[in-house]
């Protein structure tokens, strides 16, 4: 299976390095990989560059995993996949996420916007007010990270989740860091930044993300240009496209991460943290990809991997609700369990369910430093769907079922899928 992932990784590495390469004749016509930005020609200006997908599209990476050919579990025929991976059953994940099952869990960190004139937001007034207190103790007195997890399993409040995730995560900006890669992206121009200017301005045609266009380019452009996350990233998204010519030595971009189809929608969230960037916001940012996100299109073993994701989204569906995986089976070109959760599971969920959902969904990732609530996630939103699904007769009906997903409450629905019967 490691070796089937392998080459996988190094198929979607010459994809990466192939298209890159057609990106470069096509757009700059024979411009390098970065140059002073004064020294842009027109034909690579916004105005005037040929408009083009991205480098690595979410369909490429979705044919390399599906591709690996290792040993498929028998009976596993729901599953898009042929690899054996090690899943964990739902009684370890119930022991896993115990603290998810209890009162102490629902409290008003919990509570959307929505539902503020709601008995359930009258109810928890005096918790809000306590969880608050915590969180204001744990930051004056800069709690070890393992305290700040424990407190982030009931949630955040919204005006301390950023210095609360800034000391789980550890995410220490060196002074002057920032000045410096900030100062990088204005006097030069990299071949990937305009694909990043294309990502966010697709991501950013979402209204809840609209008004923060300019901080999210500044992160997503900044994240592109640190050599800190080359080496410090818990996965590697393809081989290292350092190229040893005349025109830089570098990798390409120095963050050694090409931006894959959707990458500038993982900063969209955390514009909701603060209204500029600054050391803490980009430090958040960058640990958080770094530890997390950079996993979402790893084709490795290892837990949290794109590949685990995938395989726990596709078993606990079929674990929970076989006879929905049947009747998505027998609906002529039904997407299946993984084509419906890839773009959910490789967005990190931005655009498809709302801003503060997204932000109690991440409380829980850094409280349990496990990536596969995403995966967890997405079967309990399909499985929560199952009464429309068994009725859908053709591909479109089973379009139509998640063509909205605002309503989605994000802790009952983790619950609903490690906890019932």
């Amino acid at each position: 299976e490691r070796d089937a992932l392998s080459a996988a990784h190094r198929r979607l590495s010459e994809i990466v390095l192939a298209n890159l390469r057609q990106h470069l004749s096509k757009v700059t016509r024979g411009q390098p990989f970065v140059q002073a930005r004064e020294a842009r020609t027109v034909n690579s200006t916004i105005d005037g560059r040929i408009e083009m997908g991205p480098i690595v599209s979410m369909e490429d990476i979705y044919i390399a995993l599906v591709s690996a050919r290792g040993n498929q579990v028998e009976g596993a025929a729901f599953s898009d996949m042929s690899i054996s991976l090690k899943i964990p059953p739902l009684s370890e994940l119930r022991e896993r996420y115990m603290p998810l099952n209890g009162k102490d869990n629902i409290d008003a960190a919990d509570i959307d916007a929505t539902d503020r004139l709601s008995y359930a937001w009258e109810a928890h007034q005096a918790r809000t007010s306590q969880r608050e207190s915590e969180a204001g103790a744990l930051i004056a007195s800069g709690a070890d990270p393992a305290k700040i997890r424990r407190y982030l399993r009931g949630g955040a409040p919204s005006q301390s989740r950023l210095d609360l995730w800034a000391l789980a995560l550890d995410s220490t900006v060196q002074p002057g860091e920032l000045e410096d890669l900030h100062d990088g992206v204005i006097a030069q121009e990299w071949i990937t930044d305009d694909i990043i200017r294309d990502d966010v301005a697709e991501r950013t045609a979402d209204g809840n993300y609209f008004p923060f266009e300019d901080l999210i380019e500044s992160l997503s452009l900044t994240l592109s240009r640190d050599p800190w996350v080359g080496t410090n990233a818990r996965a590697a998204p393809h081989q290292p496209m350092a190229l040893d010519d005349e025109e830089t030595s570098e990798a390409v971009p120095p963050s050694s991460h090409v931006p894959f189809e959707g990458w500038a929608c993982l900063a969209c969230p955390f514009a909701y943290l603060a209204e500029s960037i600054n050391s803490t916001l980009y430090g958040v940012y960058r640990a958080f990809y770094c530890r997390y996100w950079v996993r979402l299109v790893s084709l490795e073993m290892n837990i949290d991997s794109l590949p685990y994701l995938a395989g726990l989204c596709e078993n606990l569906v079929y674990d929970v609700a076989p006879e929905l995986v049947a009747n998505l089976q027998s609906i002529e070109n039904s997407p299946s369990v993984l084509r419906i959760a890839f773009p959910w599971i490789l967005c990190g969920f931005v655009g498809y369910i709302r801003p503060m959902q997204l932000q109690l969904l991440y409380d829980r990732i850094i409280a349990y430093d496990r990536l596969e609530l995403i995966a967890i996630l997405a079967a309990g939103i399909i499985v929560s769907r199952r009464e429309a699904l068994m009725v859908a007769q053709t591909m479109d009906d089973v379009r139509d079922v998640f063509s909205n997903l605002d309503c989605i409450q994000v802790i009952p629905l983790l619950q609903n899928i490690v906890f019932s019967n």
